[in-house]
């Protein structure tokens, strides 16, 4: 995709296509750690990715999530929960210790 294209907002005030892709990414994130049963962290720092690394880890993301949920039994798919847990950041003079 072109730059401007990337960068277009429908109306101004609207996401743009990588801020629309970042939010999906997000989503895939959230799907792929409810069927590998991890928390997800709300707060913590997320890496600046370009459009195309984008693209592809939230396809990576949609296909394991997929293939995880095609091979879930009916039991284990009852059981899958989405966890939120807020990230936690030391105060500037104990991260300098730490």
């Amino acid at each position: 995709m072109r730059a401007e294209d990337i960068n277009f907002s429908p109306d101004g005030d609207g996401r743009t296509s990588l801020e629309t892709l970042v939010h999906i990414f997000d989503l895939t994130n959230v799907l792929l750690n409810s069927v590998t049963k991890k928390v997800n962290m709300t707060g913590a720092p997320k890496p600046e990715l370009p459009f195309t690394e984008l693209r592809k880890r939230t396809l990576e993301n949609l296909n394991a999530a997929s293939e995880k949920l095609k091979a879930s039994s009916e039991q284990e798919l009852n059981n899958y929960k989405i966890i939120f847990k807020m990230a936690t950041r030391l105060p500037n003079a104990l991260s300098a210790i730490n």
